[in-house]
Formats: structure tokens, C-alpha cells, sequence
């Protein structure tokens, strides 16, 4: 049997890893694309899997950069090396060290810390990793190439590690919240030609008469929205009596939420659990602060049995026409949740408002962001800390 030509495995070898070099930098271009867009999830993946924990987390930017950007340049400088296999050998083994370390980095974080697998970014590393391993088999590997793309992978994990916990929270560009009257009426208006929100009415941490007023959308199924929740609340610890923060339950099932498809299973009791909890806030206004936290407190949502056994020993009983008003209220936000100026899958939780600033789309995970959301902007369009 005659063995293969080692110029034909060569000529062969470079098509493959070519080809596969230009469909990672495709994916990555995708990747990039959905980053940049104001909340966006890839297709079939909604709030709550896997794709958008590992996208809407901080380890998806570098600096508010995608990490897509920098895998773009590797994986098009290696289908380039592939093209031109004696050009140089030594970046060849640089990029491909880098781009086989940073692989391993991504990968360890969705195993390790956060627990959750983006499909698109596993298949974008599946092919990025199958062309890096291929070019150094078919190019002598250059110690000193290996080593310098292991030192910038290396790089890429401590400039993430040290940089600000900022996720790639996106402005939608609509119209700014404002607020009318003034102590027990003023009342808030979050999205032009919806109605206006009294917060003296509305489920309220802090002072609902303060100046200083955010609204917040949340499904209490959805894990960004736990974390942003804690972040809201110890800013409200901090300045009690200057700082007001709405909470709006806003669920993202389907059944209540026209705007919403294809959303994870942890997401079925969405509609009634926000219902119940606007129930319980109207009857008993001094307890839902503590029901809203209990909500909020384990990673995964509570059982809808457990919500309603809670229910009942806050209120004694679930009230029908309490409970019919709760739905009312629950249409009202999910109709100003449709009403922003947003399309397709751009649509998602949490949203969030400050005086005077467009809705921010999507998580918060920086403390310090948030507080510059309760400050007003300034006459020329910065922050003010006066």
C-alpha cells in the first residue's frame, strides 16, 4: 500500500485548517455583531441560557471591546499563514499558542465560574482550536513563537481579571425618563405616550418622594436581574431617604409577554409569580419588601408551589379580584416594555431607568454604573456629583 505524499498531506492540511480559520473568524464576526447590539442574544437563545449568561457577562469584553475582536485577528492572520504556509513561522506558532491559550481560558470559565455554555462561543473555539493545532502540526514549531503566545494569553487573563466588572450593558438611544410633581404626586414617565408611573403607588425601595428615582424592570427568573436587584438594594441601604428604586416586575414568558419566544424552561412561572408579587404589595405593602428579596434569594427560581405557600402565610389567602388586578398591573409593564424603541431579540430584562437618562438594556454588574444612573446628568450631558 503506498503512503501518502507528505506534500499532498501538506497541500491538503492547509485548505482544511484554511477553511476552518475563515469559519471561526465568521462565527467571530457574529459573536461581535450580537455584542454590539443593545441586549442582543444569538438565535434560539434567550434570556436566561446559557449563551446569554456567558455573553452578558464581563468576561464576554475586554475594556467594553468583545473578546470576538481579538479572536477575529488571530483566526484571520492564521487563515493567512495557512494561505502563505512559508511565510512566517515564527508568528504562526505565536498565533496559534495564543489563540490554543485563550481557548482554554474561555473554556475554564464556562466550566468554572460561571456554570454555563454558550453554543456559538463552543463551536467558535472548536473550530478556532482544530486550525491553531493543525498549523503547528504542519509547521515545526518555533519555541520562542510558542512561548510569546503563551505570554499574551496570559496577558488576556489578568488584564480580565483586573479590569472593572462592567457587562456590555448597551443605551437604546429612546427617549429619556423625566419626572412631574413634585413629593407624594410626582409621578414618572419611563417610555413617551405610556402612562405615567406614581411612585407613592409602585412597589418601592427608599424614599418614593426622593428626586433621585430609578425604575428597574425585572422577571425574577432571570439571573441578571437577581444580581442587579442586590446592587439596587445596597445602594438603597447607603441613602435611604435620597434615593428611591422601583421595581417593576416584568415577566418574559411568552404567555404574558407577546414580545417574548422561544425563553427557557426556568421562565414558565414567570407571568404568576410577578403577578403574585404585585398582589402582595397591594395588600400588604410593609411585607412585600421582604417577600421581593425571598423571591430573589436562590440562583434558581423558586418553585411556583413555594411562591404560593408564601403568599399565603404573608396575606392569608390569594384574593381572586387581588390577584386579577395584579395581572392588570403585570399587562401595563410588559405593555412599556414592548413600547421601547427596540426590535427582534434586542428585547430583553433587566431595563433600567434613570431621571433624565435613556433605559439601559440588559445587566448592570457594576456598582459604580448604577449610582451614576440615581445621579442627574449634568446641562452638558455628564454625570453630576454635586
Amino acid at each position: 500500500m503506498n503512503a501518502v505524499p507528505v506534500d499532498r498531506i501538506r497541500f491538503w492540511g492547509n485548505r482544511v485548517g484554511f477553511l476552518f480559520s475563515i469559519l471561526a473568524a465568521l462565527l467571530s464576526c457574529l459573536l461581535i455583531f450580537w455584542s454590539l447590539q443593545a441586549g442582543a442574544n444569538p438565535p434560539g437563545c434567550g434570556e436566561g441560557s446559557g449563551c446569554a449568561s456567558v455573553l452578558g457577562s464581563k468576561w464576554s469584553h475586554v475594556f467594553g471591546i468583545p473578546v470576538g475582536a481579538g479572536a477575529l485577528i488571530l483566526y484571520i492572520t492564521l487563515a493567512f499563514l495557512f494561505a502563505r504556509p512559508k511565510a512566517a513561522p515564527f508568528l504562526g506558532s505565536l498565533i496559534s499558542s495564543a489563540i490554543l491559550g485563550s481557548i482554554l481560558w474561555f473554556v475554564f470559565l464556562q466550566i468554572a465560574v460561571l456554570k454555563a455554555f454558550c453554543v456559538y462561543c463552543m463551536v467558535d473555539h472548536s473550530l478556532g482550536a482544530v486550525a491553531a493545532v493543525l498549523y503547528l502540526l504542519l509547521n515545526p514549531p518555533r519555541v520562542g513563537g510558542l512561548v510569546a503566545g503563551d505570554l499574551a494569553a496570559v496577558l488576556l487573563i489578568l488584564v480580565q481579571v483586573i479590569a472593572p466588572e462592567k457587562a456590555p450593558f448597551q443605551l437604546t438611544g429612546g427617549d429619556s425618563a423625566r419626572l412631574t410633581g413634585s413629593g407624594g404626586e410626582q409621578a414618572l414617565v419611563l417610555v413617551e405616550n405610556q402612562p405615567a408611573l406614581f411612585p407613592a403607588q409602585e412597589p418601592v425601595f427608599g424614599n418614593p418622594g426622593a428626586d433621585r428615582l430609578v425604575a428597574i424592570a425585572v422577571d425574577y427568573a432571570c439571573p441578571h436581574c437577581r444580581t442587579l436587584h442586590a446592587i439596587a438594594l445596597e445602594a438603597v441601604e447607603a441613602e435611604p431617604e435620597d434615593l428611591g428604586v422601583m421595581i417593576l416586575p416584568t415577566p418574559i414568558h411568552p404567555s404574558c409577554n407577546p414580545a417574548m419566544q422561544n425563553v427557557p424552561d426556568r421562565f414558565a412561572n414567570s407571568c404568576e409569580v410577578a403577578a403574585l408579587s404585585l398582589m402582595v404589595h397591594a395588600e400588604n405593602p410593609e411585607a412585600w419588601q421582604t417577600f421581593d428579596q425571598w423571591l430573589f434569594v436562590p440562583t434558581a427560581p423558586r418553585s411556583i408551589e413555594a411562591v404560593r405557600e408564601k403568599v399565603r402565610e404573608v396575606l392569608g389567602s390569594i384574593p381572586p379580584d387581588a390577584l386579577q388586578q395584579a395581572e392588570a398591573t403585570v399587562k401595563r409593564n410588559v405593555e412599556l416594555f414592548m413600547a421601547m424603541p427596540l426590535s427582534g431579540n434586542t428585547r430583553r430584562v433587566p431595563v433600567t431607568w434613570g431621571v433624565g437618562r435613556p433605559p439601559v438594556i440588559g445587566p448592570i454588574l457594576d456598582p459604580d454604573y448604577f449610582h451614576e444612573l440615581t445621579l442627574p446628568p449634568s446641562s452638558n450631558g455628564e454625570t453630576s456629583y454635586d
